[in-house]
């Protein structure tokens, strides 16, 4: 296992962030700068919800669904399971991928499931790749009938490119599932782990870029969190 023992999952923000065709990316803008003249430096962001490492909430795909300012804190944060699934040829994860990997009912799984496939490769790559694995729809209701509450997934969609049904976002996003996309786990072991995962804290949106890390669950103790993933009392 990586001498680290905190793993930073998320994809940097600016011009070079790969973006699913269609999106605006990242644009950086000085309004003040040294090299102006100016006393100080101040610049304008400007970003897409379902740019990096985001999350999507059930608004995205449901009408009438729940948006992020009103998913509880406790869907961003707790035990984790990696599961790597980098082997499978894809493009489409099916469920019978995740039977082989112990993901089927049933098993019992953390709240919190992160999917490493050979997606995470291409995540350093500035330009959008379409030939990313995706979830077959059998595959997104194993998910569903396994209980995970929140699901992470390792490239900017968990449907295929140009699909207009988005088939996995509806089945996972209607059942309340909350969705991070574009993680960075190709130097995560597969494993248990302490996750946190905040998106920014906008009203009333479908999503939200994200700030992700995963911590060793010997060194989520050190915050106050047992190798259970949950609180100590008293630290």
């Amino acid at each position: 296992m990586s001498e680290a023992r905190i793993w930073d999952i998320s994809l940097s923000l600016g011009p070079q962030t790969p973006v699913y065709p269609g999106l605006p990316g990242v644009e950086v803008v000085w309004m003040r700068h040294w090299s102006l003249g100016d006393t100080s430096a101040v610049s304008r962001l400007s970003f897409g919800t379902h740019v990096g490492t985001h999350v999507d909430a059930p608004l995205h795909f449901v009408q009438d669904g729940a948006g992020l300012d009103r998913i509880p804190l406790e869907r961003f944060v707790g035990r984790a399971r990696v599961v790597d699934l980098s082997g499978c040829p894809g493009p489409a994860l099916t469920a019978g991928d995740l039977q082989q990997a112990g993901i089927a009912p049933p098993n019992e799984l953390p709240d919190i499931l992160l999917l490493r496939t050979r997606n995470s490769a291409l995540l350093g790559e500035a330009q959008f790749r379409p030939d990313y694995v995706y979830l077959a729809p059998d595959a997104a209701e194993t998910l569903v009938r396994c209980g995970v509450r929140t699901l992470g997934f390792d490239y900017l969609s968990v449907d295929p490119p140009k699909d207009p049904v988005k088939a996995a976002h509806r089945a996972l996003l209607a059942a309340g599932v909350v969705l991070f996309e574009g993680l960075n786990l190709s130097v995560v072991p597969p494993g248990d782990y302490f996750f946190v995962g905040l998106p920014l804290r906008l009203e009333e949106t479908e999503g939200a870029p994200a700030r992700a890390i995963l911590l060793e669950l010997q060194e989520a103790r050190k915050f106050g969190i047992d190798k259970t993933g949950k609180e100590v009392n008293g630290g």
